[in-house]
């Protein structure tokens, strides 16, 4: 058989110097190698499917980390005994059992119309292991069930299932008078997803702090945990949060799931992108990485550190909390019970003792952070930081506001990006609705601002906002001319009417369907 390593180099997926690495990595914790490529960011998941697709289909099988969830056509699959061989994102490679291949194979093209359908080969037994694990999960999501089932461990596993099978990133459990209900953010937006009878609810929420090593017996003081999950082989980790409300104890869990977060910075839709990478070049300075709450800031920047040459350079971050573990890189995580506190002040204090090329702040929330990080950005190093505001201007008022003078930041800020996220527009109904999305969006796109900044003078102009750049609504315009969003979704994200529909650029199928249509 053809070895993974030699395919890998010969298509340039990886460099030899990572290939040493991962093999010296698995000579000493014995997991296969390219789960070790993956696991250490030298190798993309979707990579390793389709050359373990090329050079060996069987491997792929025992691969359980390599499989994902998808909304299959479970029926038609059990019936014609059918399964999942292989998931390349676009592409599905099928093997079925079926005395009609042909006909398994139109059958999953004209269910599932927005994939490449491809026949491949599996061991008998394997195909029947699969079926079997499929008959017993096909029931497992059926809502009325949920509400009749008294086994409490079957229900927190089902809420699971079915935050990871919609794309949740939040799940909030609140109590009511009578009942308590279950719902779930998706593209930042909530949604109700189920009603449960309160009788269940001191036991399920009992059972999830004690999972995430937090006081059971305590349901007056807020608390926060985390444990951790799997499901189809990627691991999933899970903060809680719980606070005492009028009507008992409410418990909120961030969903963490590190394939969607650390991805290629190409892949995540930010305008200028080779612009910005540009900046992680540079061997000094500030570069600022902005928007509100939820607007994706930590998501673009692992994807920026992911690009960074990781190998060569000292990078340290400072968060709060750490959230997703990047190979060769320093986290640290902010403590503030500490004696003294280890905040994001005390993190600059110390970084430079440490031999640092590249420094991360979290944020940038008080004078004496920002202090750190010119001081950081005057001795030769590149920072990033995050502060919040709403546009590019704001970025370096809010650090003037913090105490940093214009004359010091106009020879430091090397860049800023100010970005928020809209919801994307379903492939196969395009805004209209279908069983694919949630009313007509699935996923989500960043509308950003951006601006390189190659002078003192720019600094100034940009302050005093005189210096042109690319701003929301170039964004927005070209996201919506490129069918990604719609005026619809731009309004709603930023409370003021977006007019691209009146030369006709919304993505819209029916103008008239669109609350923003301009007569």
């Amino acid at each position: 058989m053809r070895k993974l390593s030699n395919y890998l180099l010969e298509q340039q997926l990886i460099t030899t110097e990572e290939l040493e690495i991962g093999q010296r990595e698995h000579a000493v914790t014995g997991q296969n190698l390219g789960s070790t490529l993956v696991a250490n960011g030298f190798l993309r998941r979707k990579q390793l499917r389709a050359a373990l697709l090329e050079i060996d289909p069987a491997a792929l099988m025992g691969e359980e980390d390599l499989s994902s969830e998808l909304k299959l056509p479970r029926d038609f699959m059990l019936a014609t005994s059918t399964i999942v061989a292989g998931d390349l994102g676009d592409e599905l490679v099928i093997a079925t059992l079926h005395p009609d291949p042909e006909y398994v194979y139109s059958g999953m093209t004209e269910r599932m119309p927005n994939k490449t359908i491809r026949m491949g080969s599996a061991a008998v037994l394997e195909i029947h292991r699969k079926l079997r694990t499929m008959t017993e999960s096909s029931g497992v999501l059926d809502r009325i069930k949920v509400a009749e089932d008294e086994d409490v461990n079957r229900i927190i596993e089902t809420v699971l299932n079915e935050a990871v099978r919609i794309r949740a990133t939040d799940i909030h459990l609140e109590p009511t008078d009578h009942a308590f209900n279950i719902r779930f953010r998706v593209d930042t937006v909530m949604s109700h997803e189920f009603t449960l009878p309160l009788g269940k609810y001191d036991r399920i929420i009992a059972r999830i702090k004690d999972r995430a090593s937090m006081d059971v017996s305590d349901k007056r003081n807020p608390q926060d945990g985390a444990f951790s999950f799997t499901r189809h082989g990627v691991t999933i980790d899970c903060r809680v949060a719980s606070v005492l409300t009028a009507y008992g104890e409410k418990l909120a869990l961030r969903l963490l799931n590190k394939d969607t977060v650390l991805i290629d910075i190409r892949d995540l839709g930010i305008a200028r992108t080779e612009e910005w990478l540009e900046l992680t070049r540079q061997r000094d300075g500030i570069i600022l990485v902005s928007g509100p709450t939820g607007s994706g800031k930590s998501t673009t920047l692992y994807s920026t550190l992911m690009s960074i040459d990781r190998l060569h350079r000292q990078v340290y971050t400072c968060e709060d909390p750490v959230e997703y573990r990047i190979p060769y890189i320093n986290q640290c995580q902010i403590n503030y019970n500490n004696e003294p506190p280890f905040d994001y002040a005390a993190f600059g204090r110390a970084i430079l003792r440490l031999n640092p090329d590249v420094i991360v702040f979290g944020e940038l929330r008080d004078e004496e952070t920002v202090k750190y990080a010119i001081r950081s950005a005057e001795t030769g190093h590149l920072v990033y930081g995050t502060v919040h505001n709403n546009d590019a201007p704001t970025a370096i008022s809010r650090l003037t506001e913090l105490g940093a003078t214009i004359e010091h930041l106009k020879h430091l800020i090397r860049g800023v990006l100010v970005q928020r996220l809209a919801r994307k527009l379903c492939n196969s109904c395009r805004g209209a609705g279908c069983a694919e999305c949630r009313g007509g969006y699935h996923g989500m796109v960043p509308i950003v601002e951006f601006v390189a900044l190659r002078s003192p003078e720019d600094v100034t102009a940009l302050h005093e906002r005189r210096l042109p750049y690319y701003t929301f609504l170039d964004d927005a315009a070209a996201k919506t001319a490129a069918g990604l969003t719609d005026c619809r979704e731009l309004s709603r994200i930023t409370a003021q009417e977006m007019k691209f529909c009146r030369d006709g650029r919304c993505s819209v199928p029916n103008y008239s369907q669109c609350n923003n249509y301009l007569n």
